[in-house]
C-alpha cells in the first residue's frame, strides 16, 4: 500500500509567495460611477422641498381627504430624503473605493432591478386598462393612436430607468477588475463583511422596511390587517409592531440567527395571507380608476412578498450551520 508523499515544500512556498493575478485597476470608472450616485442623489435632495410643498399646497382644503394625502406627501419626502443620503454616501464610497460600498451597491442595484422588472411588467399589465377605463381617450382613432404612443414610451421609460441603469451598475460592480481594485485599494474589515453579500441584503431590505413602518405609524392613517383597516391608535400600533418586528428579523438574519429565519418564513407567510386577504375586496365607494389602481398594488405586493419569501427560503443553506464557529466570510464576493 502506498502512502501519499508530503508535499513538497518549495511548491508550497512558490504559492504562497506568488504575485497577486493581473487586473485593470478600475479606479476613474469608480469615481465616475460615484460621481454620478452622488448627482442622483442631490435629484433626489431637491425632490424633498419640491413634494412638501406639493403637500402643503393640497393641505389648503380643510378635508379628510387632504390630510391623509398630506401624510403620504410627508412619507414621500422622508424616502427622497432617505435615497439622497444613500446614494451620495454610496457614491462617496465608490470614489474613495472603499469595500463597504460595493457590498451596499451591489445590493441596493440588485434590488433595484428586480422591483423594476415587477414595475415594469405590471405597469405593461395595467395601463392598458386603465386607458380603456377612459373613455375620452378612446373616442376616435387618433385618441387610440396617441393612447397607444403614451402607453410605449411609459413602458420604455419605466424599462430604461428600472431594468436598464440598475443592470447597468450591478454588472459594473460585480465585474472582476472591479472587485479587485477594491480588495487591493482598501484591505479593511467593515460590517459588511460579517456575513454572506445574500443574506446581508435580506437583512437590510428588512432594516429599511422597519424604516418605513416607523414613518408610516406618523403618516399613514389605516394599517392592513387580514381583510380590515385599523385606524386610529390601534392603526399606528399596527406600524410600530411591524417595525418592530422588521427590526428584529433584520438583526436575527444579519447574526445568521436560525430562529430568526424561521420566524421570517412564518412572518411572511402571515403576511402575505393578510395582504391577499385585503386586497381580495376593494374598499366600497372607490371609482374605477381609483380600483384599478388598488389591484395594481395588490398584485404588485404580493408579487414582491413572495418573491421575498422564495428569497429567504433559498437562504437557508447559510443557517445550516449557525450554531457552529463562523469563519470569516467577505460580504463583497
Amino acid at each position: 500500500m502506498n502512502t501519499p508523499s508530503a508535499p513538497d515544500p518549495t511548491l508550497t512556498n512558490l504559492f504562497q509567495n506568488a504575485p497577486p493575478l493581473p487586473y485593470r485597476d478600475r479606479s476613474g470608472w469608480l469615481t465616475a460611477f460615484g460621481i454620478v450616485q452622488v448627482c442622483i442623489g442631490i435629484l433626489m435632495a431637491f425632490l424633498v422641498p419640491i413634494v412638501l410643498v406639493a403637500g402643503l399646497a393640497s393641505r389648503q382644503r380643510i378635508t379628510t381627504t387632504a390630510h391623509v394625502s398630506f401624510g403620504i406627501y410627508i412619507l414621500a419626502a422622508t424616502c427622497y430624503a432617505y435615497l439622497a443620503v444613500l446614494l451620495i454616501t454610496l457614491g462617496y464610497g465608490s470614489i474613495q473605493v472603499r469595500g463597504w460600498a460595493r457590498a451596499i451597491i451591489l445590493i441596493v442595484s440588485w434590488y433595484w432591478l428586480f422591483s423594476g422588472v415587477l414595475v415594469t411588467i405590471f405597469f405593461a399589465i395595467f395601463l392598458p386598462i386603465f386607458f380603456r377605463a377612459q373613455p375620452q381617450l378612446l373616442s376616435d382613432e387618433s385618441s387610440v393612436a396617441g393612447t397607444a404612443v403614451m402607453l410605449t414610451m411609459v413602458v420604455a421609460i419605466a424599462a430604461f430607468f428600472l431594468i436598464l441603469a440598475p443592470l447597468i451598475f450591478a454588472v459594473f460592480y460585480s465585474a472582476k477588475n472591479v472587485k479587485q481594485t477594491f480588495l487591493n485599494r482598501d484591505t479593511k474589515k467593515y460590517w459588511t463583511d460579517r456575513c454572506a453579500l445574500p443574506v446581508l441584503a435580506a437583512s437590510l431590505i428588512l432594516a429599511i422596511g422597519a424604516g418605513y413602518h416607523l414613518v408610516g405609524a406618523f403618516t399613514i392613517t389605516r394599517f392592513p390587517f387580514f381583510g380590515i383597516y385599523l385606524s386610529g391608535i390601534w392603526g399606528k400600533l399596527g406600524y410600530f409592531t411591524l417595525a418592530a418586528i422588521d427590526a428584529f428579523l433584520a438583526r436575527s438574519l444579519f447574526k445568521l440567527r436560525l430562529s430568526g429565519w424561521n420566524a421570517a418564513v412564518l412572518i411572511f407567510i402571515l403576511r402575505i395571507i393578510s395582504l391577499a386577504l385585503v386586497y381580495a375586496h376593494p374598499r366600497v365607494g372607490l371609482s374605477s380608476n381609483a380600483v384599478i389602481v388598488f389591484k395594481f398594488m395588490g398584485y404588485y405586493g404580493m408579487s414582491h412578498f413572495i418573491l421575498f419569501l422564495c428569497y429567504v427560503i433559498w437562504l437557508k443553506k447559510y443557517f445550516n450551520n449557525a450554531s457552529a464557529p463562523q469563519p470569516a466570510i467577505l460580504a463583497s464576493e
